[in-house]
């Protein structure tokens, strides 16, 4: 007996999964009608891993990096589009860095001040453009795509840019106190959105993102804490902009999630 496990309308698709169905020596037939492609297989208990591989293709394709995709997540293209402007401005952080530092260096005694007026709000955001290297720009700029992307077609961009813009200050003026202000990039956003998806995926819906990610990015954190990567000379972390980068993603999360909760109550 063949039971029903999915069904394709894309020849491309299909392939992706009669290659991975013949890979584990799994008995299938497809049986092709008018307009789309029906995939039985004789095990019962396969046909949820069947569907599930269906899922991630689609997730996979709804997320991939293209133009479309870009021009359909505003939010996330402005942000990236900023990081690369910034490092052709600055030239990765060397010239013209004091447009982008949070706060105006003194080092005669060594001390900090805050901007005043408009500049202020400009100033609180302006660190997280700023790069000082190919690697920790590409890095960055990558993890916060594949992150942010995902939010922007799930919770909206209105959503996600409140969420860029309080992990943005926090993780920045958390940093500040801690060390000054001669510091930069996005990975204090990444780590908060780092903090979303995780929890988002534990209450709502599979975003593609998979958790020992969440548990890399933390243990990578952690290691950070300890200075062995300065010890051995490769980099000194922002260690305080991804702690509170992180908290902060989650603190908005179980706002969003309050809200939405009680929309869901409500009808």
């Amino acid at each position: 007996m063949w039971y029903l496990a999915a069904i394709y309308l894309s020849e491309q698709d299909l392939n992706e999964l009669t290659r991975e169905l013949d890979a584990e020596e799994i008995s299938f037939e497809v049986r092709r009608k008018e307009n789309s492609f029906e995939v039985y297989v004789e095990n019962p208990q396969i046909v949820a891993g069947v569907k599930q591989f269906q899922s991630q293709q689609g997730l996979q394709k709804k997320y991939a990096l293209s133009l479309s995709g870009l021009k359909q997540t505003p939010v996330t293209t402005m942000i990236l589009f900023a990081c690369f402007a910034t490092a052709l401005i600055t030239w990765l952080g060397q010239q013209y860095n004091q447009y982008f530092y949070i706060a105006i260096m003194n080092f005669d005694p060594r001390s900090w001040t805050l901007y005043e007026g408009p500049s202020l709000l400009w100033h609180s955001l302006s660190p997280i453009f700023l790069h000082f290297s190919i690697e920790h720009l590409v890095f960055n700029a990558l993890l916060f795509w594949f992150l942010s992307i995902r939010l922007e077609h799930v919770i909206g961009r209105n959503w996600l840019m409140i969420g860029i813009l309080v992990i943005s200050i926090v993780s920045n003026y958390a940093q500040l106190l801690m060390t000054g202000p001669l510091f930069g990039g996005l990975s204090g956003v990444v780590y908060g959105l780092l903090g979303f998806v995780f929890a988002f995926q534990k209450h709502f819906t599979n975003l593609g993102v998979s958790n020992g990610l969440f548990y890399f990015s933390l243990a990578w954190l952690l290691l950070g804490m300890t200075n062995v990567f300065a010890i051995i000379g490769l980099f000194n972390m922002a260690n305080t902009a991804h702690l509170s980068g992180l908290i902060s993603g989650f603190a908005v999360y179980a706002i969003y999630y309050l809200i939405n909760k009680r929309r869901q109550y409500e009808h």
